[in-house]
């Protein structure tokens, strides 16, 4: 299984890494610089005032935008080709990020007024070629302020049908699957949940569960 290494004398930075990648499940391993590199490790982060020790370093003070950045080496790739941000509008947006197939986050919103800097941190920190955004057609009054912050920063988006999504409203969690399934273009085609099922982990191709 391949990991992401941790090499840095920030500990603020360090410990920043390291809550991400328990919350999202990621394997990591601190590196000991007087220690050689495990053969596993495929991506090292690192502060842009850390050394320099392999090529395999992403050296970025952000926390968030250094895992975001690590998540395609994790699956031998450089940068995905194509990054979809799905989104279910509503008081307290679902926002869903898939790149090649692969569902890497999905989390609600708290208010749509934060919407804006998350979307634009995504599409600003990931490594990728392409982008789209994908929202549901649900909730039209929200849906329409949601419009109004994409067409102020002049994004690329599309409106599609999120009528089958209803299905996971009674889950905890709701307004991220639903922007999931948007993102992934599976509205059509929902799946029943059995109580207690962990839906993320079994129903999508996550990057915890590709590498």
């Amino acid at each position: 299984m391949s990991r992401i290494g941790i090499f840095t004398s920030d500990f603020r930075f360090y410990h920043n890494v390291i809550d991400i990648a328990k919350e999202w499940q990621l394997p990591y391993f601190s590196l000991d610089p007087s220690s050689s590199i495990p053969t596993d490790i495929v991506v090292i982060l690192s502060t842009e005032s850390d050394h320099i020790i392999d090529d395999r370093q992403i050296r970025e003070n952000d926390p968030h935008k250094a895992v975001r950045m690590a998540l395609p080496r994790l699956i031998d790739q450089v940068d995905f080709r194509k990054l979809v941000i799905g989104i279910d509008p509503g008081p307290k947006p679902g926002i869903a990020v898939v790149c090649d197939d692969v569902l890497t986050e999905a989390t609600e919103v708290p208010d749509i007024a934060d919407l804006e800097s998350h979307i634009l941190k995504i599409i600003s920190d990931y490594s990728y070629r392409n982008y789209t955004i994908r929202m549901g057609d649900g909730d039209r009054p929200n849906g329409l302020k949601i419009v109004e912050i994409l067409d102020s920063n002049h994004l690329l988006y599309s409106i599609v049908d999120e009528s089958n999504t209803t299905i996971f409203r009674h889950r905890p969690q709701n307004n991220a699957i639903a922007a999931a399934v948007i993102a992934m273009a599976r509205s059509k085609d929902p799946k029943i949940v059995a109580k207690g099922e962990n839906f993320i982990d079994t129903r999508f191709v996550t990057i915890r569960n590709s590498i």
